[in-house]
């Protein structure tokens, strides 16, 4: 994850920055080079990548890359912006002799996004009453869904942990007309507070939560559940998962080995049970929806 990660930075800093002349010859002997084409417009995957018959995707442009390790490459990117998770691989790996170059054709703007566009078109209110009952009564009203599934999205990420001092990667995100969503969280802002540690092993820790006593009872059914926090010193942070939460005593078990004292702050975060305000969001990786709070219907989103 962190290899695609990197490479996706890459790829974008490749695609942002200057593009000198280009030069219109694809395959040009005596310099071993060969450049290929990219266009949205008038690309198509099925096409050879040529600058008269140009592919639609950086991605396939990357494929037909793959086998021209003798030579020096060039993708050359038309105008527009490329929704497209890329990644590096063993079998990506060229000379120095050789390289490949990803770059916007000259004067031309182009966006690498590692995100899937889909239309909120379908987006609607929430009818499943067992759904429904898991979002806060104030809030049940201005929630929509969206099936991702049926727009043939089916991979949304996962959540893992975060450590301090360590390269983590980010939950998934939504953007819906450029604003970007939270994920449902306790509290909506700024942070809990632990009110006492009770347990502690070398793999987890359980504690409580100061005024939690009536959101912690609505999340005793959740899943994948996580919470965020500084759980000893106010300088080292963790995303931790929570893996038992007990509505009767209030008390929350995380698989971690932080340690942890009371009267630190955290945040719990992934739960739908907390969609209780404007710009929130929730992703049910099982059924592969997402639902969302709004003000207006949008006209499209991004995952």
């Amino acid at each position: 994850m962190k290899n695609k990660f990197l490479a996706a930075v890459i790829m974008l800093l490749m695609i942002s920055s200057a593009a000198g002349p280009a030069v219109y010859a694809e395959d040009t002997a005596a310099k071993n080079e060969l450049q290929i084409f990219v266009s949205q417009t008038s690309g198509d995957d099925e096409k050879s990548g040529t600058a008269d018959a140009p592919v639609k995707s950086i991605g396939k442009a990357k494929e037909l890359a793959r086998g021209q390790k003798d030579k020096i490459v060039t993708i050359l990117v038309d105008q527009g912006d490329y929704y497209e998770n890329i990644s590096f691989h063993e079998e990506d790996k060229r000379s120095v002799e050789c390289p490949l170059t990803i770059r916007a054709q000259e004067n031309h703007h182009v966006r690498l996004i590692g995100a899937q566009k889909v239309s909120a078109v379908s987006a609607v209110p929430v009818s499943d009453s067992s759904v429904r009952s898991r979002i806060p009564e104030e809030a049940q009203d201005k929630v929509l869904q969206i099936n991702l599934k049926e727009q043939g999205v089916e991979e949304y990420g996962e959540i893992v942990p975060i450590n301090f001092g360590q390269l983590s990667l980010a939950p998934p995100e939504l953007f819906i007309n450029n604003s970007a969503m939270t994920l449902a969280r306790w509290p909506n802002s700024e942070y809990a507070r632990i009110e006492s540690v009770v347990g502690k092993t070398e793999d987890s820790f359980s504690f409580t939560a100061m005024d939690a006593v009536d959101h912690v009872k609505r999340w005793a059914n959740a899943k994948d559940v996580w919470a965020y926090g500084f759980w000893y010193w106010d300088w080292a942070n963790a995303g931790v998962s929570l893996t038992k939460i007990d509505a009767q005593s209030g008390a929350m078990t995380a698989a971690s080995k932080e340690d942890v004292r009371a009267g630190q702050r955290f945040y719990v975060y992934n739960l739908l049970e907390e969609l209780d305000t404007a710009n929130e969001f929730y992703l049910d990786r099982e059924t592969g929806t997402v639902s969302y709070t709004h003000l207006t219907l949008p006209t499209t989103s991004r995952v």
